[in-house]
């Protein structure tokens, strides 16, 4: 069982609104590729919540642990496009998210056995949001595998958020912007490798998967570096989503022991892929038949 902990919000594009969250997007793919999972979130008790929970239900993804503020608005961001469809963020503080209650699953009131947890920095962007994640993080099984995805979007984050998704983090997916970021911040190195190794001594990290948008992808383990083949080529509509792509079939293929070449090959066509379209989700869930396939082909 997978627990995916922190926000989902309303999108607001300049032409609709969609509803995302990077652990939405993470979850709703996981789902799809068939895995059980916990998606732990907090949406207000409002319009976009009530429209949330429907999105939830339709496609199958449980709702028992999305709690209902009556105090907060669901959370909502306001998109702009560029011309090659690169997103620019406006997260508007404070959310319902940012008051996330994660103190029954710590406490054992509701115990949990997850192989793995995921966990973002934008859930912990408050003061109650950080200690709340902080507390699981510190309290979970040895034997439980957390994956991070950095959302580093300014003015959300600072040194001791990051210091702290570090160090739980034992499989961390950044974009080659954010390891730039954190490469400065903690001084691992001038180059890729250099950072990168860095990173994972110094936080002790396994794997370390780096998206660098048309230029594929890569991954750090066990002293080795693997490079994605070249991405399709697609037409982009919008990129919003796609590094929560990555990080889904990431975690599919790890949770199934695949080699990781293979795995790097899947998360970097279905990222591409999510660019076709608008919106994060896939509209037509075939898609996943084919990712499928992909991670359990004979062909490493």
């Amino acid at each position: 069982m997978i627990l995916v902990l922190g926000e989902v919000l309303v999108d607001r594009f300049p032409d609709g609104h969609r509803i995302g969250g990077a652990p939405l997007n993470f979850a709703f793919h996981l789902h799809h590729l068939g895995h059980r999972l916990r998606l732990v979130t907090r949406v207000g008790g409002d319009r976009d919540g009530r429209r949330i929970e429907a999105m939830l239900a339709t496609h199958g993804l449980a709702t028992a642990d999305v709690q209902i503020d009556r105090q907060h608005a669901t959370g909502r961001v306001n998109v702009r496009l560029d011309a090659e469809g690169v997103p620019a963020f406006d997260i508007v503080a404070p959310a319902a998210y940012d008051f996330i209650d994660l103190q029954s699953l710590s406490a054992g009131e509701r115990p949990f056995h997850a192989g793995m947890i995921y966990f973002g920095s934008l859930a912990q962007r408050s003061d109650h949001g950080l200690a709340q994640i902080q507390q699981l993080l510190e309290t979970r099984s040895p034997e439980t595998r957390c994956i991070c995805d950095l959302n580093l979007r300014a003015p959300h984050y600072d040194r001791k958020r990051i210091e702290n998704c570090l160090q739980h983090a034992d499989i961390l997916k950044l974009n080659d912007e954010e390891l730039a970021i954190i490469a400065g911040l903690f001084n691992t190195g001038p180059t890729m490798s250099a950072a990168a190794a860095g990173l994972m001594a110094a936080f002790r990290i396994d794997t370390l998967a780096i998206t660098r948008g048309a230029r594929g992808s890569c991954v750090f383990q066990d002293g080795q570096r693997f490079e994605s083949p070249p991405p399709p080529a697609v037409e982009v509509r919008d990129t919003v989503g796609a590094g929560d792509a990555f990080a889904a079939v990431l975690a599919s293929g790890m949770l199934e022991h695949r080699p990781m070449p293979r795995i790097l090959a899947a998360a970097t066509e279905f990222a591409a892929r999510i660019c076709e379209q608008a919106g994060a989700t896939p509209a037509d869930t075939a898609i996943y038949k084919t990712v499928r396939q992909q991670l359990e082909s004979a062909t490493p």
